[in-house]
């Protein structure tokens, strides 16, 4: 539909709604970046690429391609929201994709769930699971919907008096019975 490419061009290429100015400033960066790519990859012996979603997935394939065309080897990781890039794509795009896909020497993925999905529109033997380093946070507690006992942690920088530490002072004892 026209609404889904439209969602689609705005996530992919929306380092261009920063203003004129800044969008010049970082496609002459990526530009350069481009350009200079080749000449590093003389004494390369293997290039991993970082790519998730939207412009970096196509910036990713940009430095893909020319490792390949030097016959570089390619580790290309996935993080981001993939998923709904992929899906959120027209039926040609998506073949762009998984032809894409094709290229890379090995894909990393985080999880099994993620192998799981990259196996439907890639080959299966390109893919390693390499989980990421920070684990994830543990579980929130079961609470009860009211304390029976309020806590506060109350900041004052040396702002406090300038912006107006007194009148919250004041205000907290009045404060308690409404909690």
């Amino acid at each position: 539909s026209v609404a889904r490419k439209v969602i689609h061009e705005h996530q992919t290429f929306s380092f261009m709604r920063s203003g004129l100015r800044h969008t010049l400033r970082m496609g002459g960066e990526v530009l350069r970046n481009v350009l200079r790519f080749p000449l590093q990859l003389g004494d390369v012996d293997v290039v991993q690429l970082q790519s998730s979603d939207h412009y970096a997935f196509w910036e990713a394939c940009v430095y893909l391609r020319l490792a390949k065309l030097r016959g570089v080897p390619v580790s290309m990781r996935f993080g981001g929201v993939f998923n709904s890039f992929y899906e959120g794509s027209s039926k040609a795009t998506q073949k762009r994709i998984r032809h894409m896909l094709t290229l890379p020497d090995t894909i990393v993925v985080q999880s099994e769930e993620w192998k799981r999905y990259f196996a439907t529109i890639t080959d299966v033997n390109k893919l390693h699971i390499m989980p990421n380093a920070v684990p994830p946070p543990p579980p929130i507690p079961q609470r009860e919907l009211r304390p029976k006992r309020v806590r506060a942690l109350f900041i004052a920088t040396s702002e406090a008096k300038r912006k107006g530490v007194e009148t919250v002072l004041k205000a907290a004892p009045g404060l308690r019975a409404q909690v």
